[in-house]
């Protein structure tokens, strides 16, 4: 998108994501569950004018002049937001919470025309957030890019939007990298399409997946289950690298990131958090979400740092940030630390609870996310208060009683198992395939049965 005379000292952040364009990539490799909308052909680009950029609003203007009349397509792009479009002065179309606004088919008569694009967005998101290229013409189909399919869950069976980026020429049949990454409070599947994560997705060719919150219910409960049948959906299309499955939100979504992983850290990678609640307070919102201490405490992962053992965390969180506060993320690092843990903290001074954190610091979340693969550890260490979250790489905890915190901390040593920590737990269960042992042979005195699985 060509973009002039932004009208704030703040401008506009507005970029190109390069597998918008729709060249078929040499052999093929496309994934036909997935499609948008796209100018396929008569291609002619548009450029921009932003009039406006004030805070929570922004305006658009495109102009354009035809030599004769035509029926065409029309590509406006995304922007973080919600956009509503006019055409000399018409309504054209809308998008929400910054999807694509694509209109398939307009009459335009000859001579001179005007697009406005009224966008209005939330003070987190801080100015102008805009990509794709602008154009009209023929109207087609893209297969690549960021892409957009409905299912219908199993978990609870409504229709769901998945967002998905897949790098322009990939080997889509191959195994990739996967970063799930989560929206905040009331946002939805598009949040990150005007978001320079998907350009260093396509650089370093990583999949990318934006599930839908299913309301700001702080990923727990339907809302956790659906990340995971998120993922479920897009293997069936796009083969996962199962060991290279990463995540990151911000906000309500880095929360989610880090419940999702704290309960279960074998199916993850690592974390990049950002700005996301540790510890959850029923004094707060969150007793109309969590309507018990046992609930809310399920949730919190102050409560069981050390279930991330193995799993690398990384915390981004500005200090000034009056939403969620810095506390939050400096308790659960602190915490960590405590307990000889590889969580790492960044704490830019200002920042706030903005997306411009976010912005600041993704290219090194990215590039942590391609050093790591889910890890085979030989020390276990887990804590739980429910049997949902009762299974952590090679062990398996069956708790004293349901909604009570159990602990456990055992090792493999020389082919034997070791319990060296076991609380408010009836029984252990050794997987011995993941394990690596062929038997199950214990080291010393267990201080609970543990069994073979």
């Amino acid at each position: 998108m060509a973009v002039a005379d932004a009208v704030t000292d703040q401008g506009a952040e507005v970029h190109d994501v390069a597998p918008d364009v729709v060249d078929p990539c040499p052999g093929g490799h496309d994934a036909l569950a997935w499609s948008a909308s796209a100018i396929v052909a008569d291609r002619t680009p548009l450029e921009a004018k932003v009039v406006s950029d004030t805070l929570t609003r922004a305006r658009v203007e495109i102009a354009f002049a035809l030599p004769a009349a035509r029926t065409a397509a029309l590509d406006l792009g995304r922007r973080a937001g919600d956009t509503k479009a006019t055409l000399d002065g018409r309504p054209l179309g809308a998008a929400k919470d910054g999807a694509p606004l694509f209109v398939p088919e307009v009459t335009l008569g000859a001579g001179q025309h005007r697009i406005v694009l009224d966008v209005s967005y939330g003070k987190h998101i801080g100015k102008l957030r805009s990509a794709g290229e602008l154009a009209l013409g023929t109207a087609g189909v893209r297969r690549r890019g960021l892409l957009s399919r409905t299912f219908v869950s199993e978990v609870d069976g409504t229709t769901q939007t998945l967002v998905a980026f897949l790098p322009r020429c990939v080997d889509l049949g191959k195994p990739h990298p996967l970063v799930v990454t989560l929206p905040g409070w009331s946002n939805g599947p598009w949040t990150f399409g005007t978001s320079k994560l998907l350009d260093e997705a396509e650089r370093r060719g990583f999949v990318v997946l934006t599930p839908e919150t299913r309301g700001n219910v702080l990923y727990t409960g339907k809302a956790e289950r659906g990340v995971l049948e998120a993922i479920e959906v897009l293997a069936k299309d796009v083969a996962v690298d199962r060991d290279a499955i990463h995540l990151t939100g911000v906000s309500m979504g880095g929360a989610g990131a880090l419940q999702l992983g704290y309960h279960f850290p074998d199916r993850f990678a690592s974390i990049v958090a950002f700005y996301g609640d540790s510890r959850y307070d029923r004094a707060s919102y969150v007793g109309k979400i969590l309507r018990t201490q046992a609930e809310a405490d399920r949730y919190s992962v102050l409560l069981f740092p050390e279930n991330v053992r193995s799993l690398p965390v990384l915390l981004v969180h500005a200090q000034d940030d009056a939403v969620s506060p810095f506390m939050e993320s400096k308790q659960l690092f602190e915490a960590s630390k405590k307990l000889g843990l590889g969580v790492e903290l960044v704490a830019p001074p200002v920042g706030g609870h903005t997306l411009e954190t976010f912005e600041a610091h993704v290219p090194e979340a990215v590039a942590s996310f391609a050093r790591r693969r889910v890890a085979r550890p030989p020390r276990v260490t887990f804590r739980t208060s429910s049997a949902d979250y009762a299974r952590a790489y090679w062990l398996e905890v069956v708790l004293a009683k349901e909604g009570v915190f159990g602990a456990v901390d055992a090792s493999l040593v020389d082919g034997k198992v070791r319990v060296d920590r076991a609380e408010g737990v009836r029984e252990l269960r050794v997987d011995l395939a993941a394990a690596g042992l062929t038997a199950l042979v214990l080291e010393g005195k267990p201080i609970v049965p543990v069994v073979a699985r």
